[in-house]
């Protein structure tokens, strides 16, 4: 997931590198939250990729023709936007961090209940720990 996010970044840099001049607004241009969701199936897809690519493979999905057909998009189009935004720094930020945003709601969704109560298990047991050493002092104490 994270090298999904730096390939995109890196995909930035070259893009505002390369262009001084303002891109020009694509014909078939893919709006900003329509932008969020490919970025968000990509990156899905590349962590897919990297943890188990085999089950990428036994489905028979190329990633690349699951995200133009399920926009109903070509590479030119989705090549043309990707420039449009990455031209403007703060649009192409807002867009990254939406897709990092849904994809911190996901991982909440998928995170074990337990790990939550582990926290907290272990918070107690610290707690009962200090009480039981200050049972065991005040016992002491009585018994003086």
């Amino acid at each position: 997931m994270k090298k999904a996010i730096v390939v995109l970044l890196g995909t930035l840099t070259l893009f505002t590198a390369c262009g001084e001049h303002e891109a020009e607004k694509p014909e078939n241009l893919i709006g900003e939250d329509e932008m969020v969701d490919i970025l968000y199936d990509i990156t899905l897809l590349q962590a897919i990729k990297s943890y188990k690519p085999k089950n990428l493979r036994d489905n028979n999905v190329d990633a690349t023709t699951y995200i133009y057909k399920k926009y109903d998009i070509d590479s030119v189009t989705f090549a043309e936007s990707q420039s449009y935004y990455a031209a403007d720094l703060e649009v192409y930020e807002r867009i990254h961090k939406k897709v990092k945003a849904k994809m911190e709601i996901e991982k909440k969704k998928y995170e074990p209940e337990d790990k939550k109560t582990d926290k907290d298990t272990i918070g107690q047991a610290k707690d009962i720990d200090k009480n039981a050493a200050v049972k065991k002092d005040s016992l002491d104490e009585k018994d003086k």
